[in-house]
């Protein structure tokens, strides 16, 4: 290359750097804003990445939490129902222990539960003009439970749902005091509930002169019902 050459590459690099460097200040702004454009693209990327680590952490500790609460939830019913067996044992427990201490050293025979006599108290009730509609007494076959397993004797127990109407609650309480008295053994009400079903109307007055007497109170009750019985060995 010779110098003629070497001086024109040179005006025409410069020609070049010239034209290239001729940028308008509207250029410059422009410029500027796409460079803010795309940094704030960025951060916007930044956060959304932060917001969603934040969330999705948020959310693991908060069903840990309610994973916990519902472990600790289910033990303590658990533990309350292990309890209410436990008292329920203890007061069967302390009911045989009373009534072995009634019994203890007499030698009479022990039949356990009389249904026979059951289905007698049953049927005078049934006679009573007082009662408008019959008993309805629901009977369930007989369980024994033995304190001992070299005891002689158990603990034969049914339980009674007893529903029936009457003119009033003297009259169904004088129908449970019956059963008290009259059945062998030994009675435990339980779910005892006495209903009002009609008002006193003139009517009603009228039919009670005439001596009749119509249904205006509902009972229902549950009796545990409980005897001994000798052991056959």
């Amino acid at each position: 290359m010779n110098l003629e050459d070497l001086k024109s590459k040179l005006n025409s690099d410069k020609n070049a750097a010239a034209k290239n460097s001729n940028i308008t200040p509207k250029q410059l702004k422009n410029n500027k804003i796409k460079l803010q454009a795309v940094v704030f693209f960025i951060i916007c990327l930044l956060l959304l990445a932060i917001s969603l680590a934040s969330y999705n952490y948020a959310s693991l500790s908060k069903d840990e939490k309610i994973n916990r609460a519902n472990s600790l939830r289910i033990q303590i019913m658990n533990a309350q129902q292990d309890m209410a067996n436990l008292e329920n044992r203890i007061r069967e427990f302390e009911e045989i222990k009373k009534i072995w201490e009634k019994i203890k050293g007499t030698n009479i025979k022990r039949n356990g539960l009389d249904f026979d006599k059951a289905r007698l108290v049953i049927a005078e009730l049934n006679k009573s003009k007082f009662l408008p509609a019959p008993v309805n007494v629901n009977l369930s076959p007989p369980s024994m439970t033995v304190h001992d397993e070299k005891s002689s004797i158990g603990i034969e127990t049914s339980v009674m749902d007893i529903n029936f109407t009457a003119v009033s609650d003297v009259y169904a309480l004088k129908v449970v005091d019956i059963f008290t008295e009259q059945l062998p053994g030994y009675i435990k009400y339980n779910n005892f509930k006495i209903v009002k079903i009609k008002e006193l109307s003139n009517d009603i007055i009228d039919n009670l002169n005439k001596g009749f007497y119509p249904s205006m109170i509902e009972l229902s009750m549950q009796v545990r019902w409980q005897n001994l019985k000798d052991i056959n060995k």
